[in-house]
């Protein structure tokens, strides 16, 4: 019991003196609220772990999908005007050079091979016939193997071309054009490069100026790491 200014208040009258009526709706509401809020937090919180694991499985798939694409796009990124060409196996073919040689492309297994179609009423292929000649020359080191391969025309037709431009390289012969339908170049001169399982990496569609560093560094870096 408490005196104040001559009334004796009880503690219990006290207590809901405390509160105005108008006031004890808002208070409940409030702690309504409250728990509301709590139960918002916490709804929070469970879900958070769900989301931040999502996310993570968002970054995953994109990284593994990022490491696919490099994984098939060659060892090693081309110059200008080779283009990343990963088709599979390179198809097996046997066929005889200009001296009668059997040839299996089996046999280049365990090096890379720069695998070119031509013809000789080809424009192109003319204009970039000496430029292999030089290539030829400049690359001494083990590792790479030049395939030249004519398409469907005969011996004398190919002497002929090839001593009218001065070419000391021997050219495979496709006689009957059967091999050149194998592997489906867009035209000619086409070069493949072919690696060491025997896997076609690279094509170049149209002459290139293969003596020029641009081209021989990127050689000589595949078959020195690849």
């Amino acid at each position: 019991m408490m005196a104040r200014h001559g009334l004796m208040l009880s503690g219990a009258y006290l207590s809901k003196m405390s509160t105005p009526p108008s006031l004890r709706g808002t208070k409940q509401s409030l702690a309504g609220c409250g728990k509301v809020e709590k139960d918002r937090r916490d709804d929070t919180m469970l879900r958070f772990p769900l989301l931040t694991h999502l996310a993570y499985g968002l970054v995953l798939l994109i990284t593994l999908q990022l490491v696919t694409i490099n994984g098939l796009a060659g060892p090693l990124e081309p110059p200008k005007g080779i283009r990343h060409y990963e088709i599979g196996a390179a198809p097996s073919f046997s066929v005889t050079d200009m001296d009668g040689e059997p040839f299996e492309l089996a046999s280049t297994r365990g090096q890379w091979v720069f695998l070119h179609f031509w013809a000789s009423w080809c424009g192109p292929c003319r204009e970039e016939m000496p430029s292999i000649q030089k290539l030829g020359e400049a690359f001494d080191e083990p590792g790479l193997q030049i395939v030249l391969i004519n398409t469907a025309e005969d011996e004398d037709t190919i002497f002929s071309f090839l001593g009218e431009i001065g070419m000391d390289m021997n050219s495979l012969m496709d006689r009957d054009g059967l091999v050149t339908e194998k592997f489906k170049p867009r035209g000619l001169p086409t070069t493949i490069l072919i690696d060491r399982d025997g896997k076609i990496q690279y094509q170049a569609i149209g002459g290139r100026e293969w003596h020029k560093p641009l081209y021989t560094d990127f050689l000589r870096q595949l078959i020195a790491d690849y």
